[in-house]
């Protein structure tokens, strides 16, 4: 989407669209709607609405799941900070996307977050990390052949390599991207490998074929009105002329520099003004939704925690009738070891019973028995008297068992 396309009229439908998309609900459609929205602050240069919106697109899509999704919005949250100049956040979100294309196994975004991270090192003036990083993007972009973004990874190495002091390095990778970039017929990308080489040359002090690089810059850069190239083309050659001492031409490309860098003001002020105005204008409009998307998010956590205490309640319920079931088994198993206890305790009492009844039979027997012994026997003393010539013996003391012989002695027999 060009930048035309984010104007005065384009916000205030995005508005409306996600105050209606609060209201509805549907999640999917408002991660989309917050995502363009952010893009569209970013291409007005109101950064600090586009993280805004680019965050909440991050909020409510991270609970989708998406990780494509999350690891875009890493990618769009650190090239609107790269644009505020915050390089240390460009790099902690280039390095949050990372981690998530690593631990999705995503070969085309981790090349594409270690070419942003080794552009973040570049800003911070760590040259040698940003080297590392550039170099592990041009392996993965050479693995999935994938030569478009070959020839960006190389334009990084070569200004880091120039940034160090390597300026032959780097215009070996400018020279090899400006025969690709001729070969596929990319306007864009032949103006820049034409500046990076005019300047190259320029500081090596090779000042003739600075200026040959500088006049094909210009004239792809006119040919596709990129102006602001345009300028730095302009500064080129007013830059090399000088260095060979022709000082009419420097003069002359200067005040074209001047004109074009003082028209490229004014327009960037009136933007910077229009800018304001518009972030003004839709500030209540913002504060609408944030004020819609705190109240969705209050009902939200309301339906969240009635759920959450009729969960607590069903497994309080469920844990409560668990508990009953054991302790009315339990009930029943003492019910049950009570009624054999009273049986037990039954059966007992009814033998105690009846051996006491045998007992009295018995002691009745044996008192009816110790009377028929006293009543047929006396003393021995008076039995040996009585019979003197008859052997008599006792072989128990016991009574009633007692055995006895009888017999009487006729000669030597004894009967």
């Amino acid at each position: 989407l060009s930048k035309l396309g984010y104007n005065k009229k384009y916000i205030p439908s995005q508005h409306q669209l996600i105050q209606f998309l609060i209201q509805l609900g549907d999640t999917n459609a408002l991660v989309s709607g917050y995502d363009k929205l952010g893009y569209a602050f970013h291409q007005l240069n109101i950064f600090d609405s586009a993280i805004y919106y680019y965050n909440e697109a991050y909020r409510i899509g991270s609970l989708l799941g998406d990780r494509k999704f999350l690891m875009d919005s890493y990618n769009n949250i650190s090239q609107v900070y790269q644009y505020q100049g915050n390089h240390k956040k460009e790099l902690e979100y280039c390095r949050k996307g990372l981690k998530l294309a690593i631990e999705s196994e995503n070969i085309f975004d981790q090349g594409t977050f270690y070419h942003n991270i080794a552009i973040a090192f570049k800003y911070l003036g760590q040259n040698d990390s940003g080297l590392i990083y550039a170099k592990k993007a041009l392996a993965i972009n050479k693995s999935i052949s994938n030569t478009d973004r070959e020839a960006l990874n190389r334009t990084a190495i070569g200004m880091l390599y120039a940034m160090n002091n390597q300026i032959e390095k780097g215009m070996e990778l400018f020279l090899e991207n400006l025969q690709y970039h001729t070969k596929v017929g990319n306007q864009m990308e032949l103006q820049m490998d034409n500046y990076n080489l005019s300047y190259s040359y320029y500081f090596l002090g090779e000042y003739g074929d600075a200026i040959k690089y500088a006049f094909e810059c210009l004239r792809i850069s006119k040919l596709i009105s990129d102006v602001n190239l345009e300028m730095e083309a302009y500064d080129l050659l007013s830059q090399s002329y000088s260095g060979l001492r022709n000082d009419s031409k420097a003069l002359m490309y200067f005040k074209k520099y001047h004109s074009l860098n003082d028209s490229l003001i004014k327009s960037t002020n009136f933007e910077v003004l229009s800018n304001i105005q518009s972030e003004y204008e839709y500030d209540r409009n913002e504060s609408e939704i944030r004020l819609l998307s705190a109240e969705n998010q209050l009902k939200e956590k309301q339906v969240n925690n009635v759920i959450s205490s009729l969960v607590i309640i069903v497994i309080s319920l469920v844990i409560l009738i668990g508990i009953l079931v054991v302790l009315f088994r339990k009930l029943r198993r003492i019910q049950e070891l009570h009624e054999k206890l009273n049986n037990s305790y039954h059966d007992i009492t009814k033998s105690h019973g009846k051996l006491k009844e045998f007992e009295a039979n018995t002691s009745k027997e044996l008192k009816f028995a110790r009377t028929l012994q006293d009543s047929f026997f006396n003393d021995t003393t008076d039995l040996n008297k009585i019979f003197e010539q008859v052997y008599f013996n006792s072989y128990s003391s016991k009574p009633i068992q007692n055995s006895f012989l009888w017999g009487h002695k006729l000669g030597n027999k004894l009967y």
